[in-house]
């Protein structure tokens, strides 16, 4: 099997895997022991949540209606009903207000959304000051297609950033899936030198508590964990 996870807001991106045989019994992935250890007893929102790969946390599912009837036929292909949304948004516009949350969760998903930077700014406004961005990103060969890509420079980044590029302006030439598609490729250093570069402009004033270069919960992807802290004057 391939990737499996979540697009932009929704759950499986169409690429991951290929169309599935219904399942005679569901298949579910554990929990992951890292999400349970810093954000039990918390509430927040999973971006993208797939019943198949469930966290177990108290979350608001957030979800796009762009493609979702393809990611829950593919959860309904693993022998689970889709996971309720609670709120349909793009996971870079998301309609709830500033701090509101406890933390923000997404997994696989990172790599759908075409402007990373517009994405971590929009779920830093939302977590509340010592809250947390939990993420966890697909390893570069995660994804056949993804293996011989180079990997997506900060220059990319930024240039997505100062551009403006969104879902309808990125680029798709090369782009695995096209719209929606895998956008980007990261490591745990890549992604770490965009949060680095954000802190450095005072775009957000992030602490990593945690690092997996090999995610415990499924085992195709990386996780990196941040403690937002927001700054007296914004």
């Amino acid at each position: 099997m391939g990737e499996t996870a979540g697009s932009s807001g929704s759950s499986v991106g169409a690429l991951e895997i290929a169309r599935l045989r219904p399942s005679t019994r569901p298949e579910v992935f554990p929990q992951h022991w890292l999400a349970h250890e810093l954000l039990d007893g918390l509430s927040g929102l999973e971006i993208g949540a797939a019943a198949y790969n469930s966290f177990g946390l108290k979350t608001r599912n957030v979800s796009s209606r762009e493609g979702h009837e393809f990611y829950a036929e593919e959860q309904r292909a693993m022998g689970v009903e889709p996971a309720h949304v609670d709120i349909w948004a793009m996971g870079d516009r998301i309609p709830v207000p500033d701090r509101s949350e406890d933390f923000v969760l997404s997994s696989h998903v990172l790599e759908h959304l075409p402007n990373v930077v517009v994405a971590l700014l929009e779920w830093n406004r939302i977590v509340r000051d010592g809250g947390y961005v939990f993420m966890i990103v697909p390893l570069k060969g995660a994804l056949p297609q993804d293996t011989g890509r180079a990997l997506t420079s900060l220059d990319h980044f930024i240039e997505c950033y100062q551009q403006k590029w969104s879902l309808d302006t990125h680029p798709t030439d090369g782009v695995p899936g096209g719209r929606m598609g895998h956008y980007h490729t990261f490591t745990p250093d890549s992604l770490t030198d965009v949060v680095d570069w954000m802190r450095a402009n005072q775009l957000c004033d992030w602490q990593l508590v945690a690092r997996e270069d090999v995610d415990s919960k499924v085992g195709n992807g990386f996780t990196l964990v941040f403690r937002v802290r927001h700054r007296p004057d914004s």
